[in-house]
């Protein structure tokens, strides 16, 4: 192959291999495969990719659309289909994404996109056809006799990580809400051993297990940390399950907080009461303080080197009218985590595997993943009558 052919060499977006033809997103093979399974007939015309484009455009009642859109259009409605045809639970939420995606594609927004994060129609081709792989190894054979071959297959390896990490998190459930059983008691090294299956990294590369582990870590972090090792963590949960949900379109945006639940957390903590306080002498106030820190557990955990700004005023019955603006950014990256705690009071109520880098490591791992998204944001508090 000449120098001005390998100019011209593209990559099939469905099966990844490659092609010098004037198709912008499929190989002629998987074209026609495609037409096929989404039972269209051929038609005689040049561009037989503009057309299928096309008639999946009018299938999602989508009408008007230049060709940008109409393709990632496509690409989102392909990568939908396998995974309506895996029908795993895992992968609920990951077909909720990219359903969005597919909503959000009109002629009219400006914005669209592709599939998220990392993830390529590649990806859910590969996994699609793990998953019929092991279809086709269970018709075959005995169900009670499973050999070596279909213990090979990624599908069935995700199930049996699955079905370990799902056990470990029943366990979780059943007793955060049991007031005799102490909350670090369910955090040991044995519950810790069964989610670090949906932490490997080895795996990442493998589709089937990058989209489950992708739906899992999600779990792993709302139901596990936000919803039990922080538990009497108030603000650093709400943090947290905001990392999780934040979209990929809004992670470059600073987050406003302006929510009477984070206001009500942090004026009943008194050393945040303390802080503003502080800075309230005279008539008036009107500061910006930056590299603010506290040590109270909640707040050493959430909030890290924040600027601080308050405005306001004091009537003659001495009660203030007052403007709060927290600044910070959410930071996976450069978190303290647990590893920070070591010299806390409050840790010896925490199992010393747990204190270790072993939720260091998840956390960055999530980060990876982008499970876990880092965020600025801006917490805005007012107030028309406080009293020191």
């Amino acid at each position: 192959m000449n120098k001005s052919d390998n100019k011209n060499e593209k990559k099939c977006k469905l099966c990844n291999k490659p092609y010098t033809y004037n198709y912008e997103l499929f190989g002629r093979k998987c074209l026609k495969n495609l037409y096929k399974n989404f039972k269209i007939a051929i038609p005689k015309v040049l561009n037989k990719e503009n057309y299928f484009c096309t008639r999946i455009a009018w299938r999602c009642h989508k009408f008007f659309l230049n060709k940008d859109k109409k393709y990632a259009l496509v690409q989102n409605y392909i990568a939908l289909d396998y995974l309506k045809k895996i029908n795993n639970e895992n992968f609920i939420s990951l077909a909720q994404i990219i359903q969005s995606n597919i909503d959000e594609i009109t002629a009219f927004n400006k914005k669209y996109r592709i599939l998220f994060g990392d993830f390529t129609l590649n990806d859910f081709y590969r996994a699609y056809n793990s998953y019929k792989d092991y279809e086709e190894f269970n018709i075959k054979l005995d169900k009670s006799n499973i050999n070596e071959d279909i213990k090979k297959n990624d599908y069935y390896e995700m199930q049996e990580d699955y079905k370990k990490y799902k056990e470990a998190i029943k366990k979780i459930k059943e007793n955060q809400k049991n007031i005799n059983v102490k909350i670090y008691d369910l955090y040991d090294e044995s519950f810790l051993d069964a989610c670090e299956v949906i932490f490997d990294t080895t795996k990442m590369k493998s589709p089937i297990f990058h989209l489950a582990f992708y739906n899992l870590q999600r779990e792993f972090w709302k139901i596990v940390v936000a919803g039990g090792i922080l538990f009497d963590m108030k603000l650093s949960a709400y943090l947290l399950i905001k990392s999780i949900d934040l979209p990929e379109e809004k992670e470059n945006e600073e987050q406003i907080i302006d929510d009477e639940y984070v206001n009500k957390i942090l004026f009943s903590n008194k050393e945040f009461t303390n802080k503003i306080n502080s800075y309230l002498n005279g008539e008036d106030v009107n500061i910006e303080d930056s590299n603010v820190t506290f040590n109270d557990k909640d707040l050493f955990f959430s909030l890290h080197n924040v600027t601080l700004k308050i405005k306001g005023n004091k009537n003659k019955l001495g009660i203030w009218s007052l403007e709060i603006e927290l600044k910070d950014k959410y930071d996976f990256t450069d978190i303290i985590w647990f590893n920070g705690y070591a010299n806390k009071d409050f840790t010896e109520n925490i199992p010393k595997a747990l204190v270790s880098s072993t939720l260091n490591n998840f956390a960055s791992i999530s980060s990876a993943y982008d499970v876990l998204k880092n965020y600025k944001f801006t917490i805005k508090i007012k107030v028309n009558s406080y009293r020191m």
